[in-house]
């Protein structure tokens, strides 16, 4: 609990084997938040998903030098939406960050969404430029932000970034939403409140390899339509009449032309059925797990730093 009369800015950082950048990373942000230590006191909560390398060393050695420098410790990689929802959950500040310890987002940047918060802002995010990545990808990436947009049930903020500044009560409501599958950029624009995006460049990283591989990012993009987007389930409802158009044609076709219009027919019929079934299957699995309510995260107290 903060009883400084400053207030208490807590960094929530996911790392998974990020042994080369903590160190950097926490020189960064000290170095970005000493013009405006005299109003606002910070602290570092790194989650610690499951890291096989030296960084839960590093983030212990670190804090014995600097005490405001912490770290949680799953007992296994769970994901990094996971991490983030534990991050979050156990942050203590009076605003709270985030961002990714790899340096592609600048932690510079931190110590301008704060400010801006002066400015009466509940969130301030940031807004992704250049990417040091094969155009192609950043392609791919922009079209599923906008279909995501198209096909969502409410508002989503395009192009927005994991580095994100958040007040207090804007948090608390985020926190209550309870969801096996937490999507936490959907749910930052979900809320509504008053909020900036920041333009930014990202940049290569500082150390190690980036984590989302093409795999990784198709996940992630149907995870992310599942979070928060019915359209799936209706979208057969919308083709239904397109459906039965079908239908009449190739049957006339059959019956007038050559019966194996007929067996196209039962291939078209087959394919709708089958995509149905894969998203109704889909959807029951979520529910499922919603129901019998898992914890999403497991955090091994005996290896926490967190005082």
């Amino acid at each position: 609990m903060n009883t400084s009369s400053k207030q208490l800015v807590t960094i929530v950082s996911p790392v998974n084997n990020e042994q080369g950048n903590i160190v950097t990373f926490c020189d960064r942000v000290q170095k970005a938040f000493e013009p405006i230590n005299d109003r606002y006191e910070v602290e570092i909560l790194f989650v610690d998903d499951g890291s096989v390398d030296d960084t839960l060393k590093i983030i212990q050695e670190t804090n014995q030098k600097r005490p405001w420098v912490k770290g949680l410790v799953l007992s296994r990689n769970f994901g990094f939406q996971a991490a983030l929802s534990a991050g979050l959950k156990h942050a203590e500040g009076d605003i709270v960050c985030i961002i990714t310890a790899g340096l592609a987002d600048p932690p510079e940047l931190l110590a301008d969404f704060v400010i801006k918060s002066e400015e009466g802002y509940d969130i301030v995010y940031g807004i992704r430029g250049k990417r040091p990545e094969p155009q192609w990808i950043t392609g791919l990436r922009n079209y599923f932000y906008k279909t995501l947009r198209l096909v969502a049930d409410t508002d989503i903020i395009l192009n927005m970034s994991e580095i994100s500044m958040l007040k207090r009560h804007v948090l608390d409501i985020v926190l209550e939403t309870h969801n096996q599958f937490p999507f936490i950029r959907a749910d930052i624009s979900y809320v509504g409140f008053k909020r900036i995006g920041i333009p930014y460049d990202i940049q290569p990283r500082h150390s190690g390899k980036s984590h989302y591989n093409l795999w990784r990012m198709t996940k992630f993009a149907v995870a992310g339509i599942l979070s928060i987007s019915t359209y799936p389930l209706r979208v057969s409802v919308y083709l239904f009449p397109i459906l039965i158009l079908v239908n009449i044609l190739f049957f006339t076709l059959s019956e007038f032309l050559n019966p194996i219009f007929f067996k196209g027919l039962i291939a078209f019929d087959l394919v709708y059925i089958s995509l149905q079934l894969t998203f109704i299957g889909l959807y029951i699995a979520r529910v499922y797990k919603n129901i019998i309510h898992r914890p999403i995260y497991v955090i091994d107290w005996n290896r926490t730093v967190y005082n």
